[in-house]
Order: structure tokens, then C-alpha cells, then sequence
């Protein structure tokens, strides 16, 4: 795997995060025949309708799509178009991607919500005191500010009023 070196600063107009994750989130883990998952239209709509109340949220992506980048295919802002394709509004919003699962010690042998939890807790300690939501359907990852989604329905309305709750909580306006 490639050694990639990302500025842990975020640019000045940002100030809250969006943990993303696709496959579970912006679809429902239905493959196309191809093998590889797309993403779903009303999950977009509502991640759309999030990133547009919210002008200073940057996304983080925690999604395996993020090895897209790991392996070479992509740089940020190679991947941010390819998720525009797919009908997210996150041109200029893409800000960064947590680090790869392998970093973790032990990983092999850790459950993937435990792996997952603390890719974002490293992130987090990198940006203190940033406000910040996690849309995932991981189950069992414990940050403070998570909607965990269910991974065979995907994101639902009642999904994005919690996202926006917490971000309500916290001050973003």
C-alpha cells in the first residue's frame, strides 16, 4: 500500500465534520451485476439536503471506498468527482478520509466496529473540538455523535433529523 502523506489541517471554512460511510449508508449492499455497489438516490437526496443546511461541514469519508485512494486510483479530488457522478454535492466539501484499517495494531484480530471507532477517534484527536456527526452502518461504534444506520434499508429521513440534532447540539450552524 502506498505511503500517502495528507495534511491533518482543514481548510479554514470548514467547522464541522461529516463521517461518511457509503456501502450500508448510501446503499443498501445491493451489487450491481458488476459486483460493485452504487449508490441509491433518496440516501443521496438526504446526505445532499444535510451538506446544504450546513455550508462549513467537510466529509470525511470512513467508507472502504477509501481505499480507491489508498491503492492509487484516486487523489481527493479524483474521488470527490467520482462521488459527484453519483449524485452527491460534494464538490470542495470532500476534506479527507480516515486512515487505512492496517494502521490500527492488532486489526487483523479486531472486530471491524472496533477498527472503524478508532480510525475516527484518530481523526477526531487531529481536529479537537471540532463538531462533528458519523453516518455508519457499523453497529457498535461508540462515538458520541453517530446515527447508526440500518445497512439493508440505508439512510431515511429520520436518519438525517438525528444527524442534524447532533449538529444543532453542538453549536453548527
Amino acid at each position: 500500500m502506498k505511503s500517502l502523506i495528507v495534511s491533518s489541517v482543514l481548510p479554514k471554512e470548514v467547522k464541522a465534520l461529516l463521517y461518511l460511510d457509503i456501502d450500508g449508508v448510501l446503499n443498501q449492499h445491493r451489487p450491481f451485476n458488476s459486483g460493485w455497489c452504487g449508490m441509491d438516490t433518496e440516501p443521496v437526496h438526504l446526505v445532499n439536503s444535510l451538506l446544504g443546511r450546513y455550508p462549513t461541514l467537510g466529509v470525511v469519508l470512513i467508507s472502504s471506498w477509501r481505499y480507491l485512494i489508498f491503492s492509487g486510483y484516486y487523489q481527493l479530488e479524483g474521488l470527490e468527482k467520482l462521488l459527484a457522478t453519483h449524485g452527491l454535492d460534494i464538490m470542495g466539501r470532500l476534506v479527507g478520509w480516515t486512515d487505512a484499517d492496517e494502521s490500527v495494531e492488532g486489526w487483523e484480530s479486531m472486530p471491524r466496529n472496533e477498527i472503524r471507532e478508532e480510525l475516527i477517534k484518530r481523526h477526531l484527536r487531529k481536529n479537537p473540538h471540532m463538531p462533528y456527526v458519523v453516518l455508519d452502518d457499523t453497529i457498535g461504534v461508540s462515538t458520541v455523535f453517530q446515527v447508526t444506520i440500518n445497512g439493508y434499508s440505508g439512510l431515511t429521513a429520520n436518519d438525517i433529523r438525528l444527524a442534524d440534532s447532533f449538529l444543532q447540539q453542538q453549536g453548527v450552524k
